[in-house]
C-alpha cells in the first residue's frame, strides 16, 4: 500500500474564508483559522489514546472529529422522483451537518494555522491543527470523539500476467463467461445507466474509455464539471490516473463498444456513461479523501466542489478498495447512497482463502460484495471469504477476477488478479439489468436480487452458509449471469 503523508496531505480542494455566517455551509466547507490556540481541560470527547503526543511532537497533524448528530434518512425510499429523492437525501444530511458543526467550525476559524474540511455525509470534520486545538474541540458540544485519520488500501491486484489480447470481435472471457456478450445481441448494453466509481482515477483519453465519458461532449471538447472529482489535488481538475488500478476498474466496467468493431472488448456494459471521483491517491486511500469522493457520487459538483447536484449522480458506483473486517468508518456513506437509490459494489478482498476475511466496507449488509472467480468457476484462492463479524454470508456473489485484461494508462491494456476486478464486473451486469428494465432504477434490492436469483449456483461449505450451502460464505449466490 502505498503511504499517505499526513503531514503533507491535501485538507481540502480549495481554501477559502469563512463567510459572514457558518450557518450557511457549503458542500465541502474548509475554514482556515486566525489566531494561536489555547489549552483545554475537562473534555467530554474522548480523544484516541496517543494522538495528542504525536501532535504535540510533531507540532500538528490531520485528525478526525467526530459529531453526534446522525440524519434519518428512512423517508427517503418514500420520495417519489429520481431529482427529488436525491435532493431529499442531500438537504437532510447537509441540515444535520449544520446542526452539529457550527461551533466547532467556528473555532478552527479562530485558530491561527488551522484548518478543517467539514463534511455533510458522515457528519465529522477532517482538521489540519495542534494539540491544543484538538482538546478544544474536545469540549464543543455535540463533539464525540476525535481520533486519526485512517488510511484504506485499494484491493492490490494479486498477479500481472503479460498481456495476450483476443481475437478481434470477441469479446474477453470474462464478458462471455457472465454472459454479457449475448445481451449485446438482444441490443442491451448499458445505454441510460452511469457508472461510477471511487478509486486512483481515470485515463479519461483512453481509447477504450473517452466515448463513455460522461464529460465527452463530442465536437465541443470536455466538460469535467459534475463528472470529475480530485479531492486529493493530484490530478487537479483534469482527470488522470496515476496508478492504473482505477482506469482497470473502469474498463471492466465500460470499455470498448461490445459488438462494434472495437477491439478489445473489455467492457460489460460499454453504452452506459461513466463519472469518476480520485478517492485513493495511489494505493493507499485516505479517509478523507474517501469521504468527500462518497459526497461527489451523492451530489456531484462543479470543479470548485461547488453547486452540489444530486440529479447528476450515477445509478451504481464501484468500489475496489476496503480495509479489514468490522470497521463502519463507511457505514453513513453506504447507507446515504442506498437512501438516494445508488447501488454500492466493493470488492470482497484479496486476504483468502481463510474464513471470515471479507472486509469493510465489503462486509456491511448494505454494501453488494463480490469475490472473485476465474473463467472456469473455480474460487480464486486469494479471494476473500465470510462470515462477516456479525455472522452474515459474504460475498453476495462472484465474478471473474484472475487474468482479467482492461484498460491502462498510456492507451494501453493489462491483465489483474483480483477481487478488484470481480467487483467492476458485477457493476457492469448491474448496469445491463437496470438498461434492460429501467423501472428498476432506485429499488436496489430488486436489482441486486435479479443478479442473486439468476446466479450459478455453486456450493461450497468450507466457511458454512446456508444448510443446503447456496448461498455460502465463498461464493455467496453464485457466480453471476448477465443474461439469465
Amino acid at each position: 500500500m502505498g503511504a499517505y503523508d499526513q503531514e503533507g496531505g491535501v485538507v481540502g480542494r480549495a481554501v477559502f474564508a469563512v463567510l459572514a455566517s457558518l450557518v450557511m455551509l457549503a458542500s465541502p466547507v474548509t475554514v482556515s483559522g486566525a489566531e494561536d490556540s489555547g489549552a483545554q481541560t475537562g473534555s467530554s470527547a474522548s480523544i484516541e489514546g496517543g494522538l495528542v503526543d504525536e501532535l504535540t511532537a510533531s507540532g500538528s497533524g490531520r485528525f478526525i472529529v467526530e459529531f453526534a448528530g446522525r440524519a434519518d434518512l428512512s423517508a427517503a425510499a418514500d420520495v417519489n422522483g429520481f431529482v427529488q429523492r436525491g435532493q431529499y437525501v442531500l438537504d437532510t444530511l447537509q441540515a444535520t451537518q449544520r446542526s452539529s458543526q457550527t461551533e466547532a467550525l467556528a473555532l478552527v476559524a479562530a485558530t491561527r494555522g488551522a484548518q478543517a474540511e467539514s463534511f455533510w455525509l458522515t457528519n465529522v470534520m477532517l482538521v489540519a491543527g495542534d494539540s491544543a486545538l484538538a482538546n478544544r474541540l474536545s469540549g464543543v458540544a455535540g463533539v464525540t470523539r476525535i481520533r486519526r485519520e485512517k488510511v484504506y488500501p485499494l484491493v492490490r491486484p494479486v498477479a500481472t500476467r503479460p498481456v495476450i489480447l483476443g481475437t478481434p470481435g470477441e469479446p474477453e472471457p470474462g464478458i462471455s463467461t457472465i454472459r454479457a456478450d449475448e445481451a449485446w445481441a438482444d441490443g442491451i448494453l448499458g445505454s441510460g445507466v452511469t457508472v461510477a466509481n471511487i478509486d486512483t482515477g481515470v485515463e479519461y483519453t483512453h481509447p477504450a474509455l473517452v466515448d463513455q465519458y460522461r464529460g465527452n461532449e463530442g465536437a465541443a471538447g470536455f466538460d469535467h464539471d459534475y463528472d470529475w472529482w480530485d479531492p486529493t489535488g493530484i490530478c487537479g481538475d483534469t482527470p488522470c490516473d496515476n496508478a492504473g488500478h482505477g482506469s482497470h476498474t473502469m474498463g471492466t466496467m465500460v470499455g470498448g463498444d461490445g459488438p462494434g468493431p472495437f477491439s478489445p472488448d473489455i467492457g460489460v456494459a460499454p453504452e452506459a456513461t461513466w463519472i469518476a471521483a480520485k478517492g485513493c491517491e495511489d494505493f493507499g486511500c485516505s479517509e478523507g479523501a474517501l469521504i468527500s469522493s462518497g459526497q461527489f457520487v451523492l451530489a456531484p459538483t462543479d470543479l470548485a466542489g461547488e453547486d452540489p447536484d444530486p440529479a447528476m449522480r450515477p445509478d451504481i458506483v464501484n468500489n475496489s478498495w476496503g480495509g479489514g473486517p468490522g470497521d463502519e468508518f463507511y457505514l453513513e456513506v453506504v447507507q446515504a447512497w442506498r437512501a438516494a437509490g445508488i447501488v454500492p459494489v466493493f470488492s470482497a478482498g484479496n486476504a483468502g482463502p481463510e474464513c471470515g476475511t471479507v472486509g469493510s466496507p465489503g462486509d456491511y449488509t448494505e454494501s453488494f460484495s463480490v469475490g472473485a472467480t476465474t473463467f472456469d468457476d473455480v474460487i480464486a484462492d486469494f479471494s476473500s471469504r465470510g462470515p462477516t463479524l456479525s455472522g452474515d454470508i459474504a460475498p453476495d456473489v462472484s465474478a471473474p477476477g484472475v487474468n482479467v485484461l482492461s484498460s491502462v494508462p498510456g492507451d494501453g491494456y493489462e491483465a489483474f488478479d483480483g477481487t478488484s476486478m470481480a467487483a467492476p464486473h458485477t457493476a457492469g451486469a448491474l448496469a445491463l439489468v437496470l438498461s434492460a428494465r429501467p423501472a428498476l432504477a432506485g429499488q436496489i434490492d430488486a436489482l441486486t436480487g435479479s443478479l442473486r436469483d439468476t446466479a450459478v449456483d455453486i456450493l461450497d461449505e468450507q466457511c458454512g452458509g446456508d444448510a443446503d450451502g447456496d448461498p455460502n460464505n465463498v461464493y455467496g449466490d453464485g457466480r453471476i449471469d448477465a443474461f439469465a
